[in-house]
């Protein structure tokens, strides 16, 4: 009697935790309302890396991660996001791999 009462406890606990995880999350397999596409290129340092992406991107670089082998953050007050991460291989050795979002344009 007691076992089917904990279990009957332990049932209604993960069918509430549950269904307060899918409410909570139910935004988040929507799809993002602006289609993006990922602009990458390879620099040699990360100074390189940031200024290219400022300019190539046309938004200011709002900060979020600021560490020696990783800046990353968003495009100006957009969603969009950038990464300017050193990357260390053995056949192509250490650079910078930037890349950031960008709106898809319709063609």
């Amino acid at each position: 009697m007691i076992d089917s009462i904990l279990v009957a406890i332990i049932v209604l606990i993960l069918f509430w935790g549950f269904d307060g995880f899918k409410r909570f999350n139910s935004d988040s397999n929507s799809e993002p309302s602006v289609k993006t596409e990922i602009m990458e290129s390879k620099f040699v340092s990360m100074k390189a890396c940031l200024r290219s992406l400022k300019k190539e991107s046309g938004h200011s670089l709002k900060i979020y991660t600021d560490e020696p082998t990783l800046v990353s953050g968003s495009l100006g007050t957009t969603d969009l996001v950038f990464r300017c991460e050193l990357k260390e291989t053995g056949s192509e050795g250490t650079y910078i791999l930037g890349w950031y979002e960008r709106p898809v344009t319709k063609n």
